[in-house]
């Protein structure tokens, strides 16, 4: 199944796979509005500049404006030090919490899910469409002594998320190993999107065809977390992944995280989506695709943060905690606190910021600037993003609701037009 996955991506053999100056120069610094390669502006672009290529710059050690890496601090500094299996990161749109991630990823190894429907040949999308086919024989999910009778379509159906999820985490692992470092496996995942896609498809026709158990897929999971370092999921848009009509009906978190639990002498997970099926009738989980991922990366010790921009507090208390599936257990006052990032490890652009990175611009595109001039204008726009940002945040704190890429996309778009 691993071997399948790299050859299908193209990265089987000796040499490994590593992001070059080339790569980076002819995705992000070759079109004609690019000002003469100056400034990153993809080739299926309307021109508008992606800061994405001044991450890819600052990775290859080359000049680059300054860019705030709070939120990927933050969360760096917390999948260190906190035990909880789940961060969610809420914000608005521009917020950063992608670049964020992006920033994250080039100093430890992270895996990425986009759950947007929009994406019909994303890696999520495809296992999304694999879970609701539900092709998969029931024979592969159940465990010596059970029959569907005994465990429950919800059971079951949760187990078989879980399964498409570790054959998915599988491929991962193994295209990942044949990656240099983070910042190549990022760049593999952004950019060579087809290879990651085809590495994933041939592994799951690889698990279809040998008629793989879970509880084998199960030893296969404990084997990947022994190998290889420490990774991290993210699935962005992760409101997408809470439940929809077209989903199994899942049972709920409380009872697919009990009984023969992960870890309890049958390999990594091996239990995860065992119980009873009479602990789950008449309930179905409220937290949907979204809490199977959370269930199978938990499993092999894996932490998941999920990003959205408006995902329900509600159902972000269901998908973090397993009790939380149980109607009472929301108006509980001895609810744990809820895993999300707080408002301030987002970036906030001062009005220092703001004249460091137009200089970086003027510099570049040989701008001359009045540095008095210069500072009014950012002192201005601090002052403007202050009144906006009560009709865009969501929380009481206005002051922080400026993000830097809000405003740095009017700042880039001034400099170039004037260059």
């Amino acid at each position: 199944m691993t071997k399948a996955a790299v050859h299908a991506a193209e990265i089987s053999g000796w040499t490994k796979f590593s992001v070059t100056a080339e790569d980076v120069r002819l995705l992000f610094f070759t079109d004609g509005k690019s000002h003469g390669g100056k400034v990153p502006v993809r080739t299926n672009s309307a021109g508008t500049i992606d800061e994405e290529g001044w991450l890819w710059k600052k990775v290859l050690g080359q000049a680059a404006p300054p860019m705030s890496t709070t939120l990927a601090d933050r969360l760096h500094l917390r999948i260190e030090a906190d035990s909880d299996p789940l961060f969610l990161v809420v914000a608005p749109s521009g917020a950063g919490k992608s670049f964020g991630a992006w920033q994250l990823g080039t100093r430890r190894h992270v895996d990425l899910l986009d759950a947007t429907r929009s994406n019909k040949e994303s890696l999520f999308s495809t296992w999304r469409r694999v879970v609701e086919e539900d092709k998969l024989d029931d024979a592969l999910v159940l465990m010596r002594g059970e029959t569907l009778a005994s465990v429950g379509r919800p059971m079951l159906n949760s187990r078989k998320a879980i399964y498409h999820a570790w054959v998915l985490f599988c491929a991962l692992t193994a295209m990942r190993a044949q990656c240099v470092g983070p910042s190549d496996w990022l760049f593999l995942q952004r950019h060579r999107v087809r290879r990651v896609h085809a590495g994933y498809v041939s592994a799951l026709a690889a698990a279809e065809k040998h008629r793989l158990h879970y509880e084998a897929l199960a030893e296969l999971m404990k084997l990947d977390m022994l190998r290889g370092p420490y990774t991290v999921l993210v699935v962005d848009e992760a409101t997408h992944a809470l439940p929809h009509t077209h989903d199994p009906t899942f049972a709920p978190l409380q009872t697919t995280t009990t009984g023969r639990g992960a870890g309890a002498g049958r390999g990594a997970g091996a239990g995860a989506g065992a119980g009873s099926a009479a602990d789950g009738v008449g309930r179905a989980s409220h937290s949907g695709l979204l809490g199977c991922l959370l269930q199978a990366a938990k499993a092999i010790h894996r932490c998941t943060i999920a990003m959205g921009t408006s995902l329900p507090f509600a159902r972000g208390t269901q998908v973090a905690k397993p009790r939380s599936d149980h109607p009472q257990w929301a108006r509980s006052t001895h609810a744990p606190p809820m895993p999300y990032m707080a408002v301030n490890s987002f970036p906030h652009l001062s009005a220092g910021d703001c004249a460091e990175y137009i200089q970086f611009y003027a510099d570049l595109l040989r701008v001359e600037l009045d540095p008095d001039i210069l500072s009014g204008v950012c002192q201005q726009l601090q002052g403007v993003c202050r009144c906006l940002a009560p009709s865009h945040c969501p929380t009481s704190h206005h002051d922080d609701c400026c993000r830097a890429p809000l405003v740095r996309a009017l700042l880039h778009h001034a400099v170039c037009e004037e260059a």
